[in-house]
């Protein structure tokens, strides 16, 4: 819910492209063999990112322990938004990243009527939005929709119907119930293709999530500077 105008983003870059008169391929794989066929001097690899599924925080220094038969309960913030479907009943949300996937991704499932919780390590749910001045605008929304906000809070265990929240200011621990744990953490690089080139001796530059996952600014400023440089 209101990320339309992100898409503008999106909608800019394919007009540029089609005024510059870039050729655009999509519904085709990009192997190595696939790439070597154009004989490149060189490959911007542009892959993106995937979610980082294991639950690790830096605050507890270790993963989320998830039981055995407990994972088809544990998604990522991507999967949700995809329209992954979500075990019923309530829904704890792991805030790993202080951004607009934890709390937007919070403000959809809640919207959809489950009641979510969102635990994050920091001193504040969402921290990141504030200096956006979006962070007051989706804490009003959750609350309207009736979304429990704990911060300062790790999540340590979750056996598919409880999930074992710990606090980081006095070390109590407490359990919430949940049909599902939902992951919004840091992605990992998608670098698979940037190897394999490697591998074939084809000379290969990762830019945007695929070198790290970080911010659309940061993405857009790794294209521009590679271009440049070439």
């Amino acid at each position: 819910p209101h990320h339309a105008e992100f898409f503008g983003v999106v909608d800019y870059r394919e007009r540029e492209l089609a005024r510059l008169g870039v050729r655009v391929e999509t519904g085709r794989p990009a192997g190595p063999d696939d790439v070597a066929r154009f004989a490149p001097d060189v490959v911007l690899v542009a892959t993106g990112s995937r979610p980082d599924r294991s639950g690790f925080q830096p605050a507890l220094g270790a993963a989320v322990e998830v039981a055995e038969g407990a994972e088809d309960h544990v998604l990522a913030a991507a999967d949700v938004v995809a329209g992954a479907s979500v075990p019923a009943g309530d829904v704890v949300l792991l805030d790993g990243e202080g951004h607009r996937k934890s709390l937007g991704t919070a403000e959809l499932l809640a919207a959809s009527g489950r009641v979510v919780t969102v635990v994050s390590a920091d001193a504040l749910v969402g921290s990141e939005l504030e200096w956006a001045a979006a962070r007051t605008g989706y804490l009003e929304r959750l609350a309207d929709l009736g979304a429990r906000l704990r911060a300062g809070t790790v999540v340590v265990r979750y056996d598919g119907e409880r999930v074992l929240v710990r606090s980081l200011y006095d070390g109590c621990e407490d359990e919430v119930v949940a049909g599902a744990l939902v992951l919004a953490t840091p992605h990992v690089a998608e670098d698979s293709l940037l190897e394999a080139l490697d591998y074939e001796g084809i000379e290969a530059i990762a830019i945007g999530d695929a070198r790290a996952p970080r911010m659309l600014d940061a993405a857009v400023n790794d294209g521009f500077r590679v271009a440049f440089d070439l």
